[in-house]
Formats: C-alpha cells, sequence, structure tokens
C-alpha cells in the first residue's frame, strides 16, 4: 500500500488515494479516509473488490484488520518499506511494440523489506489507451544486472529478465482467451530526451526556453512567463501518480494566488483535441499545455522543477504531496 498525496477534508480527518494490493499482480487506486487518533493516526478503506482495511500506524509499524467480502476479518500487519537504491537501473518507462500496439512498463519505486523482500511498485498498459494503464507490483529476483520480475493478473502472466542494460526479454501470456501460447516479450528503456544544447535543469542553471501549446491553441515560450516564479511539471497522461498530483497544481491559487506560475506539461504531443479531452476526462481542474520533447533530460515522472523570477532552476523534484510541495515552494522562494 502506497500512500499518495494526503488533504484535509473538512470533517476534523483527511483523505487520501492509496496505491492497493497484494505483492503478485495489479493493484487499485483507492480513496482513504484517515483520522487523527489520540494514540496514533488511523486509515480505513473499501476497495473495489468490496475488501474492507482498518489499520492504526505506530512507531513499529501498522497493524490492523482485513476483511474479505463474506469472509471474517483476519489481523494484518504492514511495515515501512525503503528505497532498493542498487535497483535504480530498473526505473523508467519501458516500452514493447506489439502488432500496432505499443505496451508501457512504467517502473515508478523498487522497493525493499527487513526480510530482503524486493518489490517493483509501476504501471503497466498500452500507450494507446492511457486510461486504461494499470498499477502493479512485481516481485524482484536476482541481482540487479540480471534482475528477474513475473507478474500474474486474471488477464495476463509474465515472466521478464534483464537481458541487457536497455532491454527486458521475457515470455507474455493471455489468461483470458483460454490459451496458454507464451509470446516472446521485449521491453526497451525508452530513451531520455535530448537536452537542448549548452544548457540543463541542474540547481542554479537557467531551465532552457522552449514553446508549448496551450488547450486553446495559443503557442506561447516559458520565457513569457518570466517576472514570476514558475513551476514546470512534466507529466503524461497515463501516469498515475501523474494525475494525483494535479491535487498540488489545484491548490496552487488558494495559496500564491497569482505569484506563482504552473505549467503541466504534457511532453510529446501538441495535439490541440486530445489535450481538450484529456482533461476533460482526467478532471485536471487546472490548463495543460503540451510540447513536443521535453528540452531537458530526466528520469522518473512526474518531475518538476522550480524556477525563480528569470527562469533560473531553484529546486528540482518527482512526485510530491501538497504540504511537501508547499514546504520546497515557500522555503525557495522565501531565499529569494
Amino acid at each position: 500500500m502506497e500512500i499518495l498525496g494526503i488533504q484535509a477534508n473538512g470533517r476534523g480527518g483527511y483523505t487520501a488515494q492509496t496505491v492497493f494490493g497484494w505483492g503478485d499482480g495489479t493493484v487499485s487506486l483507492t480513496p482513504v479516509e484517515i483520522a487523527a487518533g489520540a494514540k496514533a493516526p488511523a486509515l480505513a478503506l473499501t476497495a473495489t473488490t468490496g475488501a474492507q482495511l482498518r489499520i492504526e500506524f505506530g512507531d513499529k509499524g501498522a497493524a490492523g484488520t482485513y476483511q474479505a467480502p463474506g469472509q471474517p476479518a483476519r489481523a494484518i500487519r504492514f511495515e515501512r518499506l525503503r528505497d532498493a537504491v542498487n535497483y535504480g537501473a530498473l526505473l523508467g518507462v519501458w516500452r514493447a511494440k506489439r502488432g500496432s500496439e505499443t505496451r508501457i512498463f512504467d517502473v515508478k519505486r523498487v522497493l525493499t523489506a527487513g526480510s530482503g523482500t524486493v518489490l517493483a511498485v509501476a504501471q503497466i498498459g498500452f500507450e494507446e489507451k492511457p486510461d486504461e494503464m494499470r498499477p502493479l507490483v512485481a516481485p524482484v529476483k536476482g541481482e540487479p544486472a540480471a534482475v528477474q520480475l513475473a507478474w500474474s493478473t486474471a488477464a495476463t502472466a509474465v515472466e521478464l529478465k534483464r537481458s541487457k542494460p536497455t532491454e527486458l526479454t521475457g515470455t507474455f501470456r493471455r489468461r483470458d482467451t483460454g490459451t496458454d501460447k507464451a509470446d516472446t516479450i521485449v521491453f526497451k528503456r525508452t530513451a531520455a530526451p535530448a537536452p537542448a544544447a549548452g544548457t540543463g535543469s541542474e540547481i542554479g542553471q537557467r531551465f532552457p526556453d522552449f514553446t508549448l501549446t496551450a488547450m486553446d491553441g495559443r503557442t506561447v515560450k516559458l520565457s513569457d512567463f518570466r517576472g514570476r516564479p514558475v513551476v514546470v511539471n512534466m507529466f503524461q497522461a497515463w501516469c498515475i501518480w501523474c494525475i494525483d498530483e494535479f491535487a498540488v497544481w489545484r491548490a496552487m491559487p488558494s495559496r500564491y494566488g497569482d505569484r506563482v506560475v504552473v505549467l503541466p506539461v504534457v511532453y510529446n504531443t501538441t495535439n490541440i483535441e486530445w489535450m481538450q479531452q484529456s482533461a476533460k476526462t482526467k478532471h485536471y481542474g487546472v490548463p495543460i499545455y503540451g510540447a513536443e520533447k521535453s528540452p531537458v533530460d530526466f528520469k522518473g515522472i512526474p518531475r518538476s522543477w522550480i524556477l525563480d523570477k528569470d527562469g533560473i532552476v531553484l529546486d528540482r523534484t518527482g512526485y510530491q504531496s501538497a504540504h511537501h510541495m508547499f514546504a520546497r515552494l515557500d522555503k525557495v522562494l522565501a531565499a529569494k
């Protein structure tokens, strides 16, 4: 279970989203209620399957009950996982061509438990069907250079091995077709977009100017927003973590008014019709922009840069909940 951005609900408690499920296949994005109890915070959720989870958090972990539909409640414990930094080469977007479609395997985190278990938290789906992307947890085995991953869902079963630094090769089975045929599948790491010559995204550097297409068809440049701090956010419509982060961008005006500009950028399209439809179905709540490509090299999405009024990078970050993002913004803005 991964808890995404927590927000006060106005009823004395809090709400959040969780990526919740078992560590052997697909998981679901589930809303949760969080109460600040007298002894410890407590969380309650009802999964899409109807299962109910109630847990309390303490210094040594979290414990509570799990009840599947029609089954008695049973005790369950959680332990906090930590990043498995030696598996960092797995992070990022991998693509496999299958006929006219492109399957996406987007690895967001690789985590390890005290027992030595290693898990990859990812998303899987087709690039052409962003609304059908699904969260996924896959057990990781072996050394990083020859890592093995496998998962099984109601629809598919996949086994992969890192055959080259930029390739994951294995078998793909369709479980929902009534056959047991295994097809070969090769995921290749997506090459990061090349940075503009002489520029970069490091703190203290000037973020390169680039052209953006607004939802109403206007063409603007990043430099058009000089004079105010700017948050440049690179995202994709199929990225669950990216979409969750829009709660931060929606809350920005109430905290900063018009003192800070937020530019959420889809960095692989300038299709106005697609952007308008995406904004409608995803409920972004703020204008988005399109760009043919990112002007800087980066790994993992969402990715954000906080720029000062002259376009100099003050800070950069991956996924952030509202209170963490606001703390970073408050700090860098106060320093200027």
